[in-house]
């Protein structure tokens, strides 16, 4: 039989090739799949805003579940394919080949099918594998199971991930800032701007409405009719109408005089602004310049006949100044189709546009240090503000200079996430535990609590801790988002109050019915909504619409011609403030109304002020402070581990103590007492004094025993022996009885001596064995061992009984020599005794049967006796091997309590398997030198 343990040195497990290539398939698969983890990370930091993790979509939630979650499927796939290369016996050296190898492979397979862009981390990626499989294969080297060896692979599995989806948001967080830089210090818009202004004219040129708006001199038709007209063309383009402001500019071929009552500019200003404009090459009628407050502004010149008249031909001249996105004006989000120059990432920023020495826009707060700095005309770089991350790009004219940027990325985010990771991680892990004991589902990631008192204590406390952490982070949570949310609205508050008590100051003349509320309030409005970026609107005391911070909605008739009439009863009503839901283009927003009153409390206008519910959200700032507080929490948690697992330990080390103090008892030599460091008068100090005082009684009762035992087992020698020698001795008496009597006839004596002698000797012989084998019995522990082949002591025993009648005799061997150290004699009596009681054993009605066969079990070898006999009875299995036992009429009940003392004095074991009416073997286990 093959050797069942083959050793690491062996030749076979070094140079099987199924067992390399098994080792290298199964690290390449590793290594690839951590590889593949960095890859998914990198293609979901697009849906994920790493610098507020609270602040998320419903996809990017999902996500970073995915990615929470792929620790635990990496740790089942790194368990099961270690411990599949584990199978296949090799070396360290070799597996430490085949893991770099894996690595290699995985490194060059990556690089070949993976797109250039994800190509930047492969080196850390594989990197990282190769460190996480190399941990793995060290602990499973080891055997080691335990809870603490799972927290701490997820702990590695969930820093990797943290430490990729930090470079990667880092590295796409600088390229976002760069790009938007970039667009932004670029005064042209050739995304959508262009492209839509190039349509624009030619809709304005080629229809036919607008010629008719133009009247034939000398009417001069009021330009909101011309500029409806066009807004309402541009709001098909509702890019342009989202991002850019329009003025328009008309005048006749000869005049100098602008076409339009209220169009102060005359032609050679215009003339002069587009000569001074540069040209744009794809489109002859548009051009580009600076607005007076340095905003960027497209110039777009129309020709059209007035009247369609070819002898009156106009031109028009549209100027679209540019209009920086602000996220508190309602409105504009609600016509945002598409972002400002594809700048989708852009309102997650901070960022200011300055031309020249003129700040044109700003948004957020924005480091000094890197307004002021200096770059070369058209050049993009990182700003050197330390609490700042800041791109700054000059613009190819260097006139104008955009800062996109936000709060630096401190170390709190990273480990933030790890934190969220981790928790993540471990909560499936747990969930999973749970549902594998529930459906009895084998799995082996969590250490079983039964059995264990230290196990219980230490999850115990863990499970308060973790469940304590769950619910005070719940309600810091909810805390922060609910004040957060009272905060905007506490902002909505103070904007409507501000803006009320400011009109209150100019309507305190002005009558119910007067209708100057759009002449005097209309611009006070204007100028309020302007400082605050908001958007607003302006009701008479009808409730008719008057003004709006959107005119060009609201003339083109977007938005409604009259307020809420459920706002309006409810402010007439008495009340303070109404806010209604209102909707507007599918978007649905609210709208707080308040009525302006005069000096004699009459209502003379209304004001709406139009505000999204839940716009703050989760800031970034209380972000930092929850995830500083998810932080703490999990490293406190950690740190509880830690700590409860030597607390429960310090409780069940007694426990443990007196469990070893226990099972190592003996009635042969004294038993020490235990001695306990802890307080004297709690529980285990208690049960420690009862142990000790248990030993002592033990003791005594401990020498009573001996002295019972020892009396017992010369009263069972005694009457064994006077057992086996009254037989004897009875038949030599009745012998000697009967010579007495035929001793007067000499003939008759002389015939009965012969016959008398021959049953003496035999009864001699029978009490000899018998003083023989009690005498071996007790002298068995001296017996001298030497090195010997038990092949050739059991073919020994083969030989001497092959020519047995009525019975079979096998015998199958190994080829290998097995040497063990023995007495040899000993050996033989052993197996003889085995073979005579395996041949006795077989019924007289059935051929017999018997195998004697050696293997090698391990370091073991192994010899086992069968027969096809009856079978050991039920009610005697347990007795078999106790001395003076024996169900035969006749011998000493020695035989196999020798057999047994033997092999025991031999280290080894003997047991045996039996089947009623089937048959009976015998194992003997030597151990192999």
């Amino acid at each position: 039989m093959s050797n069942l343990n083959i050793p690491s040195d062996h030749p076979a497990a070094k140079g099987n090739v199924v067992t390399l290539l098994t080792a290298f398939a199964g690290y390449s698969v590793l290594i690839g799949g951590v590889v593949g983890l960095a890859v998914f990370i990198r293609r979901s930091i697009e849906h994920y805003d790493f610098t507020n993790l609270l602040n998320t979509d419903a996809e990017g939630v999902f996500r970073l579940l995915v990615v929470a979650a792929a620790p635990v499927a990496l740790f089942l796939l790194f368990q099961s394919v270690i411990r599949l290369v584990h199978k296949g016996v090799l070396s360290i050296t070799m597996r430490a080949a085949m893991l770099l190898a894996g690595a290699f492979f995985t490194y060059f397979i990556g690089v070949f099918l993976l797109p250039a862009a994800e190509q930047n981390n492969l080196a850390f990626a594989v990197g990282g594998g190769l460190v996480l499989t190399a941990v793995f294969d060290y602990f499973t080297e080891r055997q080691a199971t335990s809870f603490a060896w799972t927290i701490l692979a997820l702990m590695l599995f969930s820093a990797f991930s943290a430490s990729i989806f930090w470079q990667n948001s880092s590295d796409r967080d600088q390229k976002i800032r760069f790009e938007c830089a970039q667009a932004l210090a670029e005064p042209r818009d050739t995304i959508y701007a262009e492209r839509q202004l190039s349509r624009l004219h030619q809709a304005i040129e080629q229809d036919g409405k607008l010629p008719f708006l133009m009247k034939i001199w000398p009417i001069k038709p009021n330009s909101d009719t011309v500029k409806t007209y066009i807004n309402q063309l541009i709001f098909n383009e509702k890019y342009l109408f989202r991002h850019y402001s329009l003025t328009v500019h008309a005048f006749d071929r000869e005049e100098d005089d602008p076409l339009f009552i209220d169009q102060k500019t005359p032609r050679s200003a215009i003339n002069k602004e587009w000569e001074a404009a540069k040209s744009i090459t794809a489109h002859p009628n548009l051009r580009t310049s600076f607005a007076p407050d340095g905003a960027n502004r497209y110039i777009l010149r129309c020709k059209v006949e007035r009247m369609k008249d070819p002898n009156h031909p106009v031109e028009v001249f549209c100027l679209f100044d540019q209009r920086y996105p602000q996220t508190t004006q309602v409105y504009s989000q609600i016509f945002d189709d598409q972002s400002f120059k594809n700048l989708s990432a852009l309102h997650q920023y901070d960022y200011a546009v300055m031309n020249g020495n003129r700040l044109v826009a700003e948004q957020g707060n924005v480091h000094p240090q890197s307004l002021a700095i200096r770059l070369p005309n058209g050049q993009t770089a990182a700003s050197p503000a330390v609490e700042h991350a800041d791109a700054v790009s000059i613009s190819a004219d260097g006139t104008v200079r955009a800062v996109v940027g936000r709060k630096a990325m401190g170390i709190l985010q990273p480990i933030y996430l790890f934190c969220i990771l981790f928790g993540i991680a471990t909560g499936i892990l747990l969930l999973l535990g749970l549902l594998s004991r529930l459906v009895s589902f084998k799995f082996t990631l969590l250490p079983s609590v039964k059995g264990s008192l230290s196990r219980r204590i230490h999850f115990s406390y863990l499970g308060l801790l973790a469940a304590g952490f769950i619910v005070i982070g719940t309600i810091t949570y909810s805390h922060f988002s609910k004040s957060s949310q009272e905060a905007a609205q506490k902002e909505i508050d103070q904007h409507a109050n501000a803006a009320l008590t400011y009109l209150r100051l100019s309507a305190a003349m002005i009558a119910p019915q007067s209708d100057s509320v759009s002449a005097i309030l209309g611009p006070q409005l204007a100028q309020f909504a302007q400082s605050l970026n908001i958007d607003a609107d302006l009701f008479d005391a009808q409730g008719k619409t008057r003004y709006s911070t959107r005119e060009d909605l609201r003339r083109i008739g977007i938005l409604p011609t009259a307020m809420n009439g459920e706002g309006k009863t409810a402010l007439d009503n008495g009340n303070a403030q109404a806010d209604i839901t209102s909707t507007l283009e599918n978007h649905t927003f609210k709208v707080r109304y308040l009525a302006i009153k005069n000096l004699n409390q009459q209502t003379v206008a209304y004001f709406g002020l139009p505000y999204n519910e839940n716009t703050q959200g989760i800031t970034r700032e209380i972000s930092d402070f929850i995830g500083m507080l998810a932080g703490i929490y999990v490293f406190l948690l950690l740190i509880a581990a830690v700590v409860t697992y030597f607390v429960s330990n310090s409780i069940t080390r007694p426990l443990n103590s007196i469990a070893q103090k226990i099972k190592a008892v003996q009635l042969e030599d004294k038993n020490q007492a235990l001695e306990y460091e802890g307080d004297s008068n709690d529980e285990i100090s208690k049960l420690v004094i009862e142990y000790n005082r248990m030993v002592d009684k033990l003791e005594d009762s401990k020498v009573k025993l001996v002295k019972l035992e020892r009396e017992s087992a010369w009263r069972d020698m005694a009457r064994q022996i006077a057992h086996d020698i009254k037989n004897p001795l009875t038949t030599m008496k009745l012998s000697m009885q009967h010579l007495e009597r035929v001793s007067n006839d000499p003939i008759q004596a002389a015939a009965y001596l012969k016959r008398a002698t021959g049953r003496m000797i035999e009864q001699i012989d029978s009490l000899a064995q018998t003083a023989s084998e009690f005498s071996m019995f007790a002298n068995l522990d001296r017996t001298p061992r030497s090195p010997v082949a038990i092949n050739d002591i059991v073919e020994s025993v083969y030989d001497l009984f092959t020519e047995q009648k009525d019975v079979v005799l096998s015998l199958e061997l190994p080829d290998e020599k097995y040497m063990v150290s023995a007495d040899k004699n000993h050996l033989l009596r052993v197996f003889n005794n085995l073979v005579i009681n395996a041949i006795q054993a077989i019924p007289s009605d059935r051929e017999g049967i018997v195998k004697v066969a050696l293997l090698r079990v391990g370091n073991n070898a192994v010899i086992k006796i069968s027969d096809n006999g009856g079978g050991i009875p039920q009610e005697i299995r347990e007795r078999v091997f106790e001395p003076n036992f024996t169900t035969k009429t006749s011998g000493s009940g020695l035989g196999l309590a020798i057999c047994k003392k033997i092999i025991e004095a031999h280290d080894g074991d003997i047991r045996f398997e039996t089947k009623d009416n089937e048959g009976t073997e015998f194992f003997i286990d030597l151990p192999i030198i």
